[in-house]
């Protein structure tokens, strides 16, 4: 599997490009990050490559994620707005999660 991504800030200018900002690379990784280049657009879309050596076997994708991640929310999180001076508690679980 090899995926490229187009992101524009208009929604008509669409350039699929690999990690390095070119069209001859290719997203190949999970969690690598997008190519600064796309920073500050507005849309985004993603094509995929499917190839296999066993042509009797279908190469399939079952999930594709983006995560978005600023300098004020980084990953993992929250920001909670209009809040009261005071003291807050929050409870997070998870099923499957042990603390």
């Amino acid at each position: 599997m090899r995926l490229q991504i187009a992101t524009s800030d208009d929604g008509a200018v669409w350039d699929f490009l690999g990690p390095d900002g070119t069209d001859d690379t290719y997203y190949t990784a999970t969690n690598q990050e997008i190519n600064s280049g796309h920073d500050g657009d507005r849309y985004l879309r993603y094509k995929i490559f499917l190839q296999t050596a066993d042509l009797s076997k279908t190469p399939t994708i079952s999930d594709i994620f983006f995560t978005f991640t600023s300098d004020c929310v980084p990953p993992g999180q929250v920001f909670f707005s209009d809040l009261s001076a005071g003291n807050y508690s929050l409870t997070a679980t998870k099923t499957g999660y042990q603390h």
